[in-house]
């Protein structure tokens, strides 16, 4: 069984980390919005991509960045001391000494009236035993520290942790629930024949760049096309896409999804998502994710436009028939 001094030492090293990680993606987040706000409208919607990628990539990456000097430092020397101290159930040592405690001196009492030759016998029957006051002053020890382990209580930074742990489970389960719910739409999907599009799907393929096999297939239970599966991707369209779209609106708008399968989004989505989970309390990633997620759009639109030969008033209307 996990004693509470384990567990207050895995507390301490988790909201050192995370304070440290909310530090220093709120700086990268501000950063990087400080160079895409005054050009957002010159830079182009891929390069603004991957600048935000780099804020979610912060989150992995161990490289620090710089500390504010008015905040309080968590080293690694200083952790690992504490978890020593917390083990041991030595709670009077400070997090911050260094170095081994040198024994106390025994101090043999006296009452004046002893002289050499009585101390004599007792000193040596003393040192001719070590053995058996090294087992006392370690049964001693054992029994002290385990009723100091005894009396730990849970820190709050503990505390905090398993609240921590709790809420990312959940919403973990919840993202996973979501991929079986996305294999199982993909698994009941009818496989999109050769007459059901008015266009070659195969030749779109091609032109969007995309050199890996794609699957189509038709689901009612979409709206508006969509791409799922990370290891084989495939294109879900409902039965009614090509109702109110000329040719070549729908040529842009499956372009759009095939965009998606040659960025690979749906690794970049997994990753957000996942950093949501784990950092639901941190505003910089839903500020950054959420902004991820329209630049992606507008990355996919710019290529799908580039890889089609219609004209930019055909795709926004195709992009607002979608809508509607």
């Amino acid at each position: 069984m996990i004693d509470n001094g384990l567990i207050n030492a895995w507390g301490a090293a988790w909201a050192a980390f995370m304070t440290r990680a909310l530090i220093d993606v709120s700086l990268l987040l501000a950063i990087v919005l400080v160079l895409w706000l005054p050009f957002r409208r010159r830079m182009s919607a891929q390069l603004a991509y991957g600048l935000f990628c780099l804020v979610l990539l912060k989150l992995i990456v161990p490289v620090p960045a710089s500390w504010p000097s008015w905040l309080p430092s968590f080293s690694v020397q200083q952790v690992v001391q504490q978890t020593a101290s917390w083990v041991r159930g030595d709670e009077s040592q400070p997090a911050h000494s260094i170095g081994l405690a040198h024994p106390t001196p025994l101090v043999l009492p006296t009452t004046g009236d002893l002289g050499p030759a009585e101390m004599a016998e007792p000193l040596a029957r003393f040192v001719s035993e070590p053995a058996r006051v090294e087992g006392a002053v370690a049964a001693k020890s054992a029994l002290s520290g385990g009723l100091e382990r005894a009396r730990i209580r849970l820190s709050y930074p503990a505390w905090l942790m398993i609240g921590w742990a709790c809420v990312s489970a959940f919403l973990l389960f919840r993202l996973w629930n979501g991929v079986v719910a996305t294999r199982r739409l993909i698994r009941e999907g009818v496989p999109l024949t050769a007459d059901s599009l008015p266009i070659d799907v195969e030749a779109l393929r091609y032109a969007a760049g995309v050199r890996r096999s794609v699957c189509w297939v038709v689901s009612a239970e979409l709206s508006s096309p969509a791409v799922g599966g990370l290891f084989r991707p495939t294109v879900v369209i409902p039965p009614d896409l090509s109702e109110g779209l000329t040719p070549k609106q729908l040529t842009w708008v499956l372009l759009h999804e095939l965009a998606h399968v040659r960025r690979c989004d749906l690794w970049v989505v997994v990753a957000e998502r996942v950093a949501q989970a784990l950092f639901f309390f941190h505003p910089a990633v839903h500020v950054a994710s959420w902004i991820i997620d329209q630049l992606r759009e507008y990355a996919c639109d710019d290529a799908a436009l580039a890889a089609c030969t219609s004209s930019r008033r055909d795709c926004g209307e195709g992009f607002l028939t979608i809508v509607g």
